[in-house]
């Protein structure tokens, strides 16, 4: 009887053995998936980052672009309203002249 009470001793203590190693590993590959993780993260962040500039230098490009067109555009565009009105000065004041008499 007492051989069969040790053996069932030194069993519990075998499977407590194998449970403390088993949370040990657990413990173990929780702390390396929480690494994995984080380094993840900081890769996706950076490589977030990265696209984002890239795409706010882009943007930046494209609109540097569009005001340079727009200031062209508004340039020529005032150029001509001054060589038409250089051009029928007279015309539109006496236009406006007679508009004035007519009211």
């Amino acid at each position: 009887m007492e051989t069969v009470i040790n053996k069932l001793s030194e069993i519990e203590t075998a499977a407590q053995k194998i449970m403390d190693q088993a949370n040990e590993q657990k413990q173990a590959m929780s702390k390396a998936m929480d690494e994995k993780t984080h380094e993840f993260d900081a890769s996706v962040e950076a490589d977030t980052a990265k696209e984002l500039d890239k795409i706010r230098t882009q943007l930046n490009s494209r609109m540097s672009e569009e005001i340079a067109r727009l200031q062209e555009q508004t340039k020529q565009t005032l150029a001509n309203m001054d060589k038409e009105f250089s051009q029928k000065h007279d015309e539109i004041s006496t236009g406006i002249y007679e508009k004035i008499i007519r009211m």
